[in-house]
């Protein structure tokens, strides 16, 4: 067997073969049990001269075959999120994308919603709350005339200003009510931006629920979606339980994904998904959505569950570096041809975390051909420094 030799956390070299007991997925099926919406990465172009995170360019046709590969497993697209790394692309580039992905969707038929943000401004640029108001509405107004549903992103800019939770009440009603569809609304905790620690007016998230949840009800069918990526699964089913029937609960947790997309013991309830893993585990994902159509939820739960190690591996603090990992699997599994960030963030990581996340990988059996990811790593952990044999 093509054997790679691994760095370790205790200082020896494993040599390390692709795992007999790996889960092997059929061809991909429909399945109805739940929406599900992967936060994508993009694929850079890195032909010509640039400066990554400053004129960085999107290798949009690489992009797009990523998003059918999405789709083509049943799983829909949330465009311009996190996992786009948006902070490091200017607005224009991001809207070529986003106009692309819209098109190509209607084309095959895929499910897409798209982030709306204010970081077409620099963090300096808005220094009132009905500045940050109108960002927002520019960005809205874009995405829903190439024919979008918009997911109300967490800003910056609102975090610096907003001192109270009827601050943020008052941009996201601004929105809510200029919007034409219904929107998502997405609330990202401090673990993947510290900026936002006080989001909604408190460090507390029970408190800073209140606020949000009144603002879902008093919206009156206008929120259909809330993502929570708080990492704390228990506040998810608290909130999952008050929302009105017109809003759906998305899990953002990449931890605990694996018990909140099945039914609650207690109670049946359940969340879907908009999760930047995704990405990566699509395939694992719709094989075990499938199972759960067949009302085989222990199986479903058990095959999601081998993903888990691979997406702490990735999501290991500090979270908000969580792309590196994605890419970089991306990049093994051979949708792109290079191994860059359009940040040029993939040095933000170390090698023992890019061994730990291959690991995760091979034992949840998202690679997808082993002698192509074999060859595509070691010549990544040679420049590291880690010899490999053969």
């Amino acid at each position: 067997m093509n054997k790679i030799a691994l760095p370790t956390t205790h200082g020896y070299i494993e040599m390390f073969g692709q795992p007999e007991d790996r889960p092997v997925f059929g061809a991909p099926k429909p399945f109805r049990s739940r929406r599900l919406f992967a936060a994508p990465h993009v694929v850079a172009d890195i032909q010509g001269p640039y400066t990554p995170g400053v004129d960085s360019r999107i290798d949009v046709q690489r992009t797009l075959a990523y998003r059918r590969f999405l789709w083509s497993h049943g799983i829909g697209v949330a465009e311009a999120m996190s996992t786009s790394e948006r902070s490091a692309i200017r607005w224009e580039e991001m809207r070529r994308l986003i106009e692309a992905t819209a098109k190509e969707a209607r084309k095959v038929g895929g499910e897409v919603i798209c982030g709306i943000d204010t970081d077409q401004h620099d963090l300096a640029e808005l220094t009132k709350l009905e500045a940050v108001a109108g960002a927002y509405l520019e960005q809205l107004e874009f995405v829903e005339s190439v024919g979008l549903q918009a997911v109300i992103r967490g800003s910056r800019h609102l975090a610096r200003l907003a001192t109270t939770a009827d601050d943020y009440a008052l941009v996201y009603r601004t929105i809510i009510e200029r919007a034409v569809a219904p929107v998502f609304i997405h609330w990202s905790g401090a673990v993947f931006q510290p900026l936002f620690a006080r989001y909604w007016g408190s460090a507390d998230p029970v408190v800073a629920l209140e606020s949000l949840l009144r603002l879902v009800h008093e919206s009156c069918g206008k929120v259909s979606g809330l993502k929570i990526s708080l990492l704390q699964p228990e506040v998810e089913r608290q909130v999952r339980n008050r929302l009105p029937e017109s809003c759906r609960l998305f899990t953002g947790d990449d931890y605990n994904y694996d018990a909140l997309l099945m039914p609650d013991p207690h109670d049946g309830g359940y969340s879907d998904g908009l999760l930047g893993i995704l990405d990566v585990i699509a395939p694992l994902a719709a094989e075990s959505m499938s199972l759960l159509d067949g009302g085989d939820v222990a199986n479903a739960q058990k095959l999601l569950s081998r993903s888990i190690p691979l997406a702490k591996a990735i999501f290991e603090s500090p979270a908000g570096r969580y792309p590196c990992g994605i890419v970089f699997l991306a990049y093994l599994n051979g949708f792109q041809d290079h191994f860059r960030m359009i940040s040029g963030a993939e040095g933000q990581r170390s090698i023992m975390h890019y061994a730990e996340v291959f690991r995760q990988a091979a034992k949840s059996g998202v690679l997808r051909d082993w002698d192509l990811v074999v060859s595509r790593f070691r010549p990544i952990l040679e420049a590291a420094g880690i010899a490999q044999k053969g």
